[in-house]
């Protein structure tokens, strides 16, 4: 599924989904924090939230703590992230020259748990993959945020991606029980990308998101010349356990080591 929104954001707080609206999508809530230079932004779902700088500098501040981050752009330079629980209040203050956008993610989770901001080197892992493999065809960088083996009351799962140009992500395809949103910005913005889910495909632009289903098959490719950036989020279930992966048997064979591939075959 494709989800419409009005680009360019405004200014504020710009949901593009909400719960209430999307229940196929187990409960995640996806909006685009903008705020005008030398501004602030009280955040205060009463969710489990987690913020992610796509650009800009700014300052969070929450129980007496003071943070500040700064990120030209996703794509050369890696997250830092607030996460916190549904009770605590959090204030984002833009204190640079240029206007800045903020990912913000949140789910319904009851568990009190400790606020924590995550500089680049606190991420559970950030890597290039895919370079070996099928000729560099699903070279990509994917940056993990965290999961449940170091943030147990979490009830989200997200990451990024950096799609080479003309590479694919998440493939061979595959599925799992919790849907999924992902958020698209490509360099240069022109770009484009195709979303595709089971035997449904989607153009997929700058600033475009899409939501999968459970237990659909996925797999995403970005044009050649561009670099797609990705963000990707689930919602866990309530079962203690993190995101259980299965490939699509069909294609699964590419990945086997000494795989041959055309024109060899």
């Amino acid at each position: 599924m494709k989800y419409n929104h009005t680009s360019p954001f405004i200014y504020g707080y710009n949901p593009l989904v909400v719960d209430s609206h999307y229940p196929e999508l187990m409960g995640l809530n996806f909006a685009i924090l903008k705020l005008e230079q030398k501004t602030n932004y009280c955040l205060s779902l009463q969710k489990e939230t987690l913020a992610v700088l796509l650009n800009g500098s700014i300052t969070y501040t929450w129980n007496n703590h003071i943070r500040k981050v700064q990120r030209d752009n996703p794509f050369h330079e890696s997250p830092s992230l607030m996460h916190f629980d549904g009770f605590t209040e959090c204030r984002i203050i833009n204190d640079g020259d240029i206007a800045c956008e903020i990912i913000i993610i949140s789910t319904h989770n009851s568990r009190h748990f400790d606020a924590k901001f995550f500089l680049p080197e606190d991420l559970a892992s950030q890597e290039i993959v895919g370079e070996t493999l099928l000729d560099g065809k699903t070279k990509r960088m994917k940056r993990v945020f965290f999961d449940r083996s170091n943030r147990p009351e979490t009830n989200l799962f997200c990451g990024e991606l950096v799609n080479f140009p003309g590479c694919w992500a998440c493939f061979p395809p595959h599925l799992h029980t919790e849907p999924e949103i992902y958020y698209y910005r490509f360099l240069p913005e022109m770009g484009y990308g195709f979303s595709e889910q089971g035997d449904e495909v989607f153009k997929v632009k700058h600033n475009e998101l899409v939501g999968i289903p459970d237990g659909k098959t996925h797999s995403q490719v970005t044009a050649p010349g561009y670099a797609g950036y990705i963000f990707w989020a689930q919602r866990l279930q309530d079962n203690g356990k993190n995101i259980d992966y299965q490939l699509v048997d069909e294609h699964a064979w590419v990945e086997e080591p000494g795989a041959v591939f055309f024109p060899n075959r």
